[in-house]
């Protein structure tokens, strides 16, 4: 059998439904059951030992059940199925994760379930995710023989936003062979949202959570511990009713006014399960829920709301003070050295800090809170966290050790800020390519195409498609093959406001063209820096070392007429013509398009009705019947080991 994969859309009103249960049924060998994503789809994998039929069922909550079938048939040609995908983010924090504004290098998988070679395998990769921009979208693949897996010869290369959330990013893979035979694919990988610094919220209300490493927000807090327990040195008061106890509580009054959700509080509820209340408390015990749900602690701060046992030792053990700081202007509560119940190894030491309006404002007048984490040994289990009155309105840092996902994970060392300030730049700039050039006017032959034995400039186009200024932009090219040598790796691309583009024409990229090169297809990365040095990215770029274009031997082209292409430049539709010698007849004629980086865009099935009078026409779109954008391409004519190239020029 073959193995083979079955994707399953479920839509009602042209709307995706989500969690139907579908199932599938072969005969008596295959039964697989599955329950659609978020985008109404489900996907299964299965070996049919034999072309038959695959019955689908479809239920579901409020609908209709659904039958359909499909045929399953082996194929004795070429047959092409996408069949996963390899993600390489060391251009970003190399955690193979899909991170934000990260630029991400990913090879597509291709299985040839046929029993021919499949040859001159291309594929193409899109998406709508607004999130996303593939900046190159187009690889090529070695022949694939029958039942073999291949990757790309070359990455495809997208980046991603930095304000991206959590969320699958849906792709579809175009797989086009020698033949023009087309295969299409959908898969989707998941984005993680985090990394981006900026900061956990705002809930409904407008409250954040900034740790320490939200330093992009402008509000990110620094850990700096202020002990206040006399054991280490500190002068603070211990709290007798909570101390020594187990799910015990009491309320003490505050030496200053704390807005909370927009309500003054003069008073505070403390809980030996490491959690407070503002008023007063209406809860004491260590079943910690996720935030918000009803039925716990109201007008909750949440620094570490776990089953605790203060009782004396050796059962429990912690105590619990407080102290009023009034040089600083701030009342700081300082869970101790507390026992996780019935685990008497791990102890907790952690600080909430309330911070007076009056002197750390806030856009809404609500107070800020400080928590500070000493000693962090098992946040497996706990909730961080604030919720309103109503129960109905607050952040989750942490439940259960499931973090939202801008948060870091609690350790010791810890620090976080919650207030209502927004992110001072909540976003960075998103630097992006949007195409480059090769000049080879100097050193080679001036046809524009990387070639061997050629120095070759560079220019880079880039744009900033963030929502901040990226100033004094400077880029360092670097290479990952032998083939080339980089003799000029710097350069400067200035200032780029948002929605601008720029480029190194100033002073491009130099590199050198092995005259025997090793490597066809050369990938190149460019580091970026800006905002002195306060913005870097990594972008990539795959450049093509073309070695077919041209005439092997002078005395072929004494066959042929000169190559007519017009008009040229041309906007809308390009004539491709040619009169022959001797072998037209004899051999078909393949007429194919390259861009500038010497990658395949658009190719005709070798015929021999291009010689005539009326030759071809090409509208500027690539073997997807996607518009091209303005520049150089290249008309390569092929028939029988002759080839004849020619320069165009795209307008829009």
């Amino acid at each position: 059998g073959i193995e083979e994969t079955l994707r399953v859309s479920v839509q009602y009103q042209g709307a995706p439904v989500e969690s139907a249960y579908v199932c599938i049924m072969f005969d008596t060998l295959i039964y697989q059951t599955g329950w659609t994503n978020s985008s109404g789809f489900v996907s299964f994998i299965f070996n049919a030992p034999n072309p038959g039929v695959m019955y689908i069922t479809v239920t579901g909550r409020n609908l209709y059940p659904f039958e359909d079938s499909v045929n399953i048939n082996y194929y004795h040609n070429v047959r092409l199925v996408y069949t996963g995908y390899t993600v390489n983010d060391s251009l970003g924090n190399n955690n193979g994760n899909l991170d934000p504004g990260e630029t991400i290098l990913l090879w597509a998988k291709i299985k040839n379930m046929g029993a021919s070679t499949a040859q001159g395998v291309r594929a193409i990769l899109r998406t709508d995710d607004t999130m996303v921009v593939i900046t190159d979208s187009i690889s090529s693949y070695p022949n694939i023989g029958s039942g073999i897996i291949s990757q790309g010869l070359n990455p495809f290369v997208f980046t991603i936003s930095p304000k991206i959330s959590v969320h699958p990013i849906p792709f579809e893979l175009i797989m086009r062979d020698a033949n023009d035979s087309i295969w299409t694919a959908h898969f989707e990988i998941m984005t993680t949202g985090s990394g981006g610094n900026n900061g956990s919220g705002p809930d409904p209300y407008g409250y954040y959570i900034y740790d320490d490493t939200d330093t992009l927000t402008g509000n990110a807090p620094v850990y700096s511990w202020f002990e206040i327990a006399p054991s280490g040195g500190g002068t603070g008061i211990i709290i007798p009713e909570i101390t020594d106890s187990d799910d015990d509580t009491v309320t003490y009054p505050l030496p200053f006014n704390f807005p909370f959700y927009g309500i003054n509080y003069n008073a505070i509820g403390l809980c030996s399960n490491g959690f407070i209340e503002l008023s007063s408390s209406t809860y004491r015990f260590g079943d910690n829920t996720q935030i918000p749900t009803t039925g716990g602690p109201k007008r909750l701060i949440a620094p570490f709301w776990d089953d605790f046992d203060l009782s004396p030792p050796p059962v429990g053990g912690g105590d619990v003070y407080y102290y009023n700081d009034t040089a600083n202007h701030r009342y700081i509560i300082e869970y101790k050295d507390i026992r996780h119940y019935g685990m008497i190894p791990w102890t907790e030491t952690f600080q909430v800090i309330l911070l007076d309006p009056i002197y750390y404002p806030t856009p809404t007048g609500d107070g800020e809170i400080l928590i500070m984490y000493n000693t962090v040994s098992n946040p497996n289990s706990c909730t961080t966290g604030i919720e309103d009155e109503t129960e109905t309105r607050g952040i989750q840092y942490v439940y259960n050790n499931s973090y939202n996902p801008d948060a870091e994970p609690l350790i010791s060392g810890r620090a976080l800020l919650i207030t209502t300030k927004p992110p001072v730049n909540q976003h960075p700039p998103w630097v992006i390519i949007v195409g480059y050039t090769v000049d080879d006017s100097s050193g080679g032959n001036n046809n524009g195409i990387p070639e061997p034995g050629e120095v070759i400039s560079l220019v880079l186009s880039v744009e900033n498609t963030g929502d901040t200024l990226v100033s004094g932009v400077t880029g360092i090219l670097r290479k990952n093959s032998s083939s080339v040598a980089i003799i000029d790796s710097t350069s400067d691309f200035g200032n780029i406001p948002v929605g601008s583009t720029s480029d190194n024409s100033s002073n491009p990229f130099l590199i050198a063209i092995d005259s025997v090169p090793v490597d066809t297809i050369v990938g190149l990365s460019v580091y970026l820096s800006g905002n002195n040095n306060n913005y870097h990215t990594y972008l990539y770029l795959t450049l093509c070392i073309h070695t077919i274009i041209g005439i092997k031997e002078k005395s072929e082209e004494s066959n042929y007429t000169e190559l007519q292409i017009y008009p040229n430049p041309f906007k809308e539709k390009l004539i491709i013509r040619y009169r022959d010698g001797v072998s037209s007849s004899q051999y078909p004629v393949g007429i194919k398009v390259y861009d500038v980086s010497g990658r395949l865009v658009k190719s005709f099935l070798p015929n021999t009705y291009y010689c005539g009078p009326g030759g071809i026409s090409w509208d500027g779109t690539d073997d997807t019947g996607r518009k091209l954008s303005s520049g150089v391409y290249f008309i390569q004519l092929e028939n029988d080991g002759f080839k004849k190239s020619e320069k165009v020029i795209l307008l829009r």
